[in-house]
């Protein structure tokens, strides 16, 4: 409705239209001219757009950047239609996708967070993120006797000594014996077999002595010569 004014005055032709008094019915009438320019507010929380509509778009609001995602957003309203401008960095560390983490410079890098990495041979790691590099922290030491690689042994402490695990070794006269590592260390353990199963002599040639009188092997291995058969 308008009221009373001289003709072409301005006057309130609804939201978001411009209007003017027109009085050529012989009444003042209130007539749209054209769509009021795109951002004007039309309500607490909206805005005109280009097309003399009134859209919600809430100034100030936070609001997320697809192309930098390591950026606050703000939501602007200029123009007729909400969009996200870019503020202030975010923090190093802050989650910016999938396994993705905003680095000092504001990249988006990957890094996933408790995943494990390497911190040595004999210790627990996992990765940490929370600085915006991948870092990977030690969560602990290898239990003592963890056979790290087949030719290193885990002490318990995060060190670690040569130990070739299951290798033949010298446990004394007549004996076979295989390398142990449980205890951190190297050790020579008798495997529980004997050379004297094959009359394995500890040298080449029996000596004259020995032909045809039984228990002659068994009393050389006695003082380290021969293994008895």
């Amino acid at each position: 409705m308008a009221s009373a004014g001289l003709a072409g005055s301005s006057c309130d032709a609804g939201t978001c239209q411009l209007g003017a008094i027109a009085c050529g019915s012989g009444a003042p009438v209130c007539q749209s001219l054209q769509p009021a320019p795109a951002g004007t507010q039309c309500g607490a929380s909206n805005f005109c757009d280009n097309d003399g509509g009134c859209l919600p778009c809430q100034v100030g609001a936070a609001c997320s950047l697809t192309a930098a995602p390591c950026f606050n957003g703000t939501q602007s309203c200029t123009g007729g239609a909400a969009t996200c401008t870019v503020g202030s960095e975010k923090a190093p560390g802050s989650v910016c996708g999938a396994n993705l983490v905003c680095a000092p410079d504001a990249g988006c890098i990957a890094c996933q967070t408790n995943s494990a990495c390497d911190a040595g041979l004999c210790f627990t790691a996992s990765t940490a993120c929370g600085t915006g590099i991948p870092t990977c922290a030690v969560t602990g030491a290898l239990p003592v006797g963890t056979q790290a690689t087949p030719l290193i042994v885990c002490t318990g402490d995060g060190g670690s000594n040569a130990c070739a695990v299951g290798t033949s070794c010298d446990a004394g006269t007549c004996r076979v014996g295989a390398v142990s590592c449980g205890t951190g260390a190297s050790a020579c353990t008798f495997s529980g077999s004997s050379r004297a199963s094959t009359g394995e002599a500890l040298s080449k040639t029996a000596p004259p002595e020995c032909a045809q009188r039984p228990g002659c092997f068994e009393a050389r291995a006695r003082v380290g010569r021969w293994c008895p058969r």
